[in-house]
């Protein structure tokens, strides 16, 4: 499917009238929005932490991301679930919370590294990690 007709299939205005809705909003009631919206799930609670992070909260985030990837070929308990979507996801919903290049890329490193190795503990060529690196 095209951008073209993708567009076209989208609610014709939606983000541009919810634009001008926000716009009317006062400080109070978009900080109020915020607030509602860091309290509604995990993955918007790490992305407004990552948004708004100062110089020296960029390492913790960081480290955070990456805890993503290590957990889906390493996790606490039972076990990998070698689930490379979900590292993949891991590493665009930083680059799009944080814009940080260096750090995305570290990211991308932590995903190759924990893939090779964990195709290395299990030994096998036909591991879950090769078969979906192999489908990209």
């Amino acid at each position: 499917m095209s951008k073209e007709n993708a567009k076209r299939l989208r609610k014709p205005d939606s983000w541009i009238a919810l634009r001008q809705q926000l716009a009317h909003l006062d400080k109070p009631a978009l900080l109020t929005l915020v607030k509602d919206l860091y309290e509604a799930s995990d993955s918007n609670r790490d992305f407004i932490q990552a948004r708004c992070q100062d110089g020296e909260g960029g390492a913790e985030i960081l480290e955070k991301y990456r805890g993503k990837i290590i957990e889906q070929f390493y996790p606490k308990r039972g076990e990998p679930k070698l689930n490379l979507e979900e590292a993949r996801k891991a590493i665009t919903d930083y680059r799009k919370a944080t814009g940080n290049l260096p750090g995305t890329a570290e990211l991308l490193m932590t995903n190759v590294e924990q893939g090779v190795s964990s195709q290395a503990t299990t030994a096998t060529s036909t591991s879950g990690f090769t078969t979906a690196w192999n489908r990209r």
